[in-house]
């Protein structure tokens, strides 16, 4: 396989075109070096540790391996790294890969990981795709969880309103979505989001006005309690 990354690898830049970033010989076979042990280890803790090692040089032979992994590797996760890897320096095909992990990943890890890659590609307009991915119903809970807190990592202040509005809306709390919930009042009480405390007293008078069961009203107006308290103590 190093072979074939060798062979697949662009010509180097002409000298007599000098590049303020251009790697040095040097450079190219210490990579290469690093590709040789790379493909002689045994066990995914090493590979995995090389990998990042490699990854961190921004070479032809780094990008060489990187197609080479991502179309080859036997891996999953590994073709995952090396696509997500591909992506952050642009590379359309591995972008078209990560946006499919998104759409219809095969476990969440694979959604999670393209979640990160496109966050960090697309910054604060990646923000309104993770929305639609939380409110979609037909998405695993799972996703939904996890596109909140992609929300609140690529804008703060404004998940907390829409988390604040999303308290709001619950009306039905015979069917409260609990675990989303939780996650709406871990991020008011990471970001100290004071103004979220009105909003989960008006939740929890619901569900205490609510016909519910005795125990279970008891139960999920307890369960908002412990946000608000994160919220008030002193």
């Amino acid at each position: 396989m190093v072979e074939s990354i060798l062979a697949s690898t662009p010509a180097p830049i002409p000298a007599a075109v000098p590049t303020a970033n251009e790697p040095t010989h040097a450079v190219e076979e210490d990579v290469a070096d690093l590709l040789e042990v790379y493909f002689e280890l045994e066990t995914p803790e090493e590979r995995d540790a090389l990998f990042d090692r490699i990854s961190t040089s921004h070479t032809p032979l780094v990008d060489a391996f990187l197609r080479v992994m991502m179309a080859e590797d036997e891996d999953d996760y590994m073709r995952s790294a090396a696509a997500g890897e591909l992506a952050r320096r642009g590379d359309a095909e591995a972008i078209t890969l990560i946006e499919a992990d998104l759409d219809e990943p095969d476990e969440l890890f694979f959604f999670e990981h393209a979640m990160e890659v496109l966050s960090e590609l697309r910054g604060e307009s990646f923000y309104d795709a993770l929305s639609k991915i939380w409110h979609d119903p037909d998405r695993d809970a799972d996703q939904r969880r996890a596109a909140m807190v992609g929300m609140e990592q690529i804008h703060a202040g404004r998940a907390l309103t829409d988390f604040c509005a999303f308290v709001d809306g619950m009306h039905d709390v015979d069917a409260l979505p609990d675990d989303q919930l939780e996650v709406a009042m871990a991020a008011f009480a990471r970001h100290e989001h004071v103004e979220a405390v009105r909003h989960l007293e008006a939740l929890r008078a619901r569900i205490l006005a609510a016909s519910l069961d005795e125990d279970q009203r008891h139960e999920l107006a307890g369960f908002v309690q412990e946000g608000i308290a994160l919220l008030t103590r002193s």
